[in-house]
């Protein structure tokens, strides 16, 4: 019989999973808009003034904004990308440190709003995860840290790209280091549908608009083909940046 202590650990780890899943849509949802707000009013007004010379040196002046930040305000480890939060998640003794959540939003920000050649993924993946950390202060448990880790990176990933099942295929396929256990799904599915409430309200529209006048069924053998040849070039390529 459930006693009342485990019946509140429940709701903690409920309550706690569904917003987790808000606070990282909305951190990625301002993080993507704040970028192109920054792209639009610096990069194309350059771009179109007499100054657009200028545009030479500012993926430049961001990074080196951001060496200045992480050296005198974000002080601590050269950043490691994405292996930050395997760390986390392969050692149930580590935390993610709660600064993260600033430097990497910054620096996400900096580098892609000034030219830089990456992406604003990493940036809310590992921000998103410093948030699942603290949040899973509330439950003092290593195995729902890992959990809450690889649900606040489902959900970042989710609202970036305004797919519930990106995130969570993204955690199964780069996160996930061991067995899919019921708990660790249910956690992250709380908080897609927390991150899926704020897209559905602030950022609904979608990456790409497909349009689908008819369908043939003799299409099918060409999608499993093309499936085929782009997961083993996905393969093919991890494999050549990790070995």
């Amino acid at each position: 019989m459930m006693t009342s202590k485990n019946k509140g650990l429940i709701v903690k780890k409920i309550v706690s999973s569904v917003l987790l899943g808000v606070v990282c849509a909305l951190l990625s949802v301002l993080l993507k808009y704040l970028t192109e707000f920054i792209e639009v009013s610096v990069l194309e007004f350059l771009a179109e003034s007499r100054f657009a010379i200028l545009l030479i040196i500012m993926p430049m002046l961001g990074l080196l904004s951001i060496w200045l930040s992480n050296r005198f305000i974000f002080k601590g480890p050269a950043s490691k990308g994405i292996t930050e939060v395997l760390d986390v998640v392969g050692k149930q003794s580590k935390s993610l440190n709660p600064m993260k959540i600033v430097s990497h939003f910054f620096s996400g920000l900096v580098t892609v709003s000034t030219g830089g050649s990456t992406g604003i993924e990493v940036s809310s993946v590992i921000s998103s995860g410093a948030i699942g950390s603290v949040f899973s202060d509330v439950v003092r448990d290593a195995k729902f840290k890992r959990y809450m880790v690889m649900a606040g990176a489902a959900a970042g990933i989710a609202t970036l790209f305004n797919s519930p099942l990106g995130g969570l295929f993204f955690v199964i396929e780069i996160l996930l280091t061991g067995a899919i256990s019921l708990e660790l799904l249910s956690v992250i599915g709380l908080a897609l549908a927390g991150a899926y409430f704020v897209t559905w309200n602030l950022d609904s529209t979608s990456l790409f608009k497909v349009t689908i006048r008819e369908w043939h069924w003799h299409a099918i053998p060409y999608f499993i083909g093309f499936s085929i040849i782009t997961a083993l070039v996905s393969v093919y390529l991890t494999k050549l940046v990790v070995v």
